[in-house]
């Protein structure tokens, strides 16, 4: 949630620069997440 608030703040250039990467990788980096919490949510749930 930060992370938006302080792209606001950014200049436009350094902004964009952020926009390049960041999306895919946050996206590849939360799906990462997601699937370690769901494998220690079915190991609790077949428990």
């Amino acid at each position: 949630m930060t992370g938006m608030s302080t792209k606001r703040h950014t200049p436009t250039g350094s902004s964009q620069k952020a926009q390049e990467k960041p999306a895919p990788d946050v996206r590849a980096v939360a799906l990462k997440v997601l699937e370690k919490r769901w494998a220690v949510f079915a190991g609790l749930a077949k428990r």
